[in-house]
């Protein structure tokens, strides 16, 4: 019998801008180091599938925009609703109107066994407690077009480069709560939390805040600025990246000091880290609504997975590559599409629930 001749296969899927240079591609699939003790030292793992969870009444068919995990309960913002549900998926309840289209942000404060959950969209604002969904109507609170959260304050963007807060652990507002952008006369696209510091996210620009709990006044202090800014708000993901130990960071879509594309960045320390290859630029900047991105951030089988998504794409990067960031992307696409059908992502207990 001859010989086997080995057939090495790509460790990432990286294909050229033209074509002719190289068409490496792993579709719904991805590569673990064995290293020397295995029979390969880079098997690739096909994705797990997926199970039926929880269908969402009349509006089944309309598009999950927004998921968070609550303890015992998961709240879905898909179509024009919020819903709710438990870790099995039955019952599903509809909870109320969410009378707004576009990207969609939902935070929850401290409070316990009640949380209150805010959730933004296009300049209107709800509030969730205790199974029903009201609209926010403060006179002291701007359009929002983001809500993060932080120490117990909801932290509302403004895009004009204001940003306010709310009472601790609860969702009155002050209007003499807020600060604007210091460093750069950007607007606001987005803001994040990573462990104690508030970022928030310009166009052009980022701003490090923290709890200065012994303040009388305003409690956020800036300490720290970087010219870089945000191109897009749905690329912003928390993460607990798994590179060889647990780091509390955030992976965006980053733009310079004049606002153009720059990549994907991890944020370590205040300065950004690029980790994408010419094929993943090429499509976020081949994208033709920057504002339609979408991400999500999820931990699997050892793994740390951060997921970009636009029209046409889904790729997927896996944090235990950062240092080598061409073998850590992958595509995911579901039957008949280009793009995987996954937007968001929650979590309660073990179980990962994808709308």
């Amino acid at each position: 019998m001859p010989e086997p001749i080995p057939i090495q296969l790509g460790r990432g899927s990286n294909k050229g801008r033209h074509g002719q240079e190289g068409v490496a591609s792993l579709v719904n699939c991805y590569v673990e180091r064995l290293g020397e003790g295995g029979k390969v030292e880079w098997p690739i793992y096909a994705i797990n599938g997926w199970d039926d969870f929880a269908t969402l009444g009349a509006t089944s068919t309309a598009d999950v925009r927004a998921m968070l995990a609550l303890d015992t309960l998961v709240l879905v913002v898909a179509g024009s609703a919020l819903y709710s549900t438990n870790e099995s998926g039955d019952p599903v309840t509809t909870v109320g109107g969410v009378l707004s289209d576009g990207f969609v942000t939902m935070a929850r404060n401290r409070r316990s066994p009640n949380p209150q959950v805010v959730i933004v969209c296009v300049g209107l604002w709800f509030i969730y407690e205790g199974g029903s969904v009201t609209q926010g109507s403060d006179t002291e609170l701007p359009p929002p077009i983001a809500v993060v959260e932080i120490d117990g304050y909801f932290v509302f963007l403004i895009a004009d480069g204001r940003w306010f807060i709310s009472a601790i652990d609860d969702t009155t507002i002050d209007g003499l709560d807020f600060t604007e952008a210091q460093s750069s006369p950007d607007a606001n696209v987005m803001a994040a939390v990573r462990g104690r510091e508030l970022i928030i996210m310009g166009t052009r620009s980022l701003e490090f805040y923290v709890d200065n709990a012994g303040s009388e006044d305003f409690p956020f202090t800036r300490i720290q600025t970087a010219s870089i800014g945000c191109f897009a708000a749905g690329s912003v993901q928390k993460i607990i990246a798994q590179t060889g130990s647990a780091v509390d960071t955030v992976i965006w879509a980053a733009t310079d000091h004049k606002g153009s594309y720059t990549g994907i960045m991890v944020l370590e320390q205040y300065s950004g880290r690029n980790i994408s290859t010419q094929e993943v630029d090429d499509l976020i900047l081949a994208e033709p609504t920057p504002s339609s991105i979408r991400s999500m951030s999820w931990t699997e089988d050892g793994h740390a997975f951060y997921a970009i998504s636009g029209t046409s794409f889904t790729m997927v990067f896996d944090t235990m590559f950062l240092g080598n960031p061409e073998s850590g992307w992958h595509q995911r696409k579901s039957y008949g599409l280009d793009r995987w059908r996954a937007q968001h992502h929650a979590q309660i207990g073990q179980t990962h629930i994808f709308g």
